[in-house]
């Protein structure tokens, strides 16, 4: 049943840790999203962990195969989306898709620094039209380039800056013009947190001896697109028969 969870390593990495992170993080941004009435905010507060993370880790690794069911899944969530009364809004499944299509064609790190100041200005500028359309605007394409930057060690100093610009474009707003200020407070953390996870990260293998823990995340990890698909389609599925 869970014949992928040993199909890379049969130890915890790096990798699985963060996607663990990620998930749960998200999990905790639609029960906000889905089921909580008052104080949803800070839920997703905290589930602004995810996307960052998930983008990050897309660039991070130097593999970027489309598998066909990523495409499909974002594809039907879209259209539900748009199904159930939303306005159109491109699913960050579609939007992981056209970053691994276009890390396989061009290496950031082989880019000069010009060039690359001048792509992420433009990535940011473009993010505050486009994040009404597209799942977190283009700013997963300035998380996964960071990400490549972050693997290739290139530009180490450049790369931090890069970091710390792409976040502050995603969270300025919520935390500079925020009226709780306990909000802004955990906005500012979690941006801190996605820096420091960010600009430190390596790839390193954990022993982990208990196995419950170290299955639970590999099953976390390993299966997060499945975990991302078919909990959505579960909460939204509750929220439309018992909650709308």
């Amino acid at each position: 049943m869970f014949s992928r969870i040993y199909k890379y390593n049969h130890e915890l990495n790096s990798y699985d840790l963060i996607k663990f992170i990620a998930i749960i993080a998200m999990i905790i941004d639609h029960i906000g999203f889905f089921f909580i009435i008052e104080n949803t905010d800070y839920w997703r507060a905290i589930g602004r962990l995810a996307a960052p993370l998930f983008f990050f880790i897309v660039g991070y690794v130097s593999k970027y195969h489309i598998r066909f069911n990523i495409l499909f899944y974002g594809i039907l969530i879209t259209l539900v989306h748009i199904d159930l009364g939303y306005p159109f809004l491109l699913n960050i499944l579609i939007v992981i898709v056209c970053i691994k299509w276009l890390l396989d064609r061009w290496q950031p790190s082989q880019a000069n620094t010009l060039t690359l100041v001048l792509i992420f200005i433009s990535l940011y500028f473009l993010y505050f039209w486009t994040r009404e359309w597209i799942e977190y605007g283009l700013l997963g394409f300035a998380y996964a380039i960071c990400g490549h930057l972050v693997a290739t060690q290139t530009k180490p100093i450049f790369t931090s800056f890069c970091i710390a610009a792409t976040l502050f474009t995603q969270f300025f707003e919520r935390i500079l013009f925020n009226d709780n200020l306990h909000i802004a407070f955990i906005i500012s953390s979690v941006a801190i947190l996605l820096y420091l996870i960010m600009a430190l990260f390596r790839y390193q293998v954990f022993t982990v001896h208990n196995p419950i823990i170290k299955n639970t995340v590999l099953i976390f990890s390993r299966y997060s697109l499945e975990i991302y698909f078919w909990h959505l389609f579960i909460f939204t599925l509750i929220f439309l028969l018992f909650f709308n």
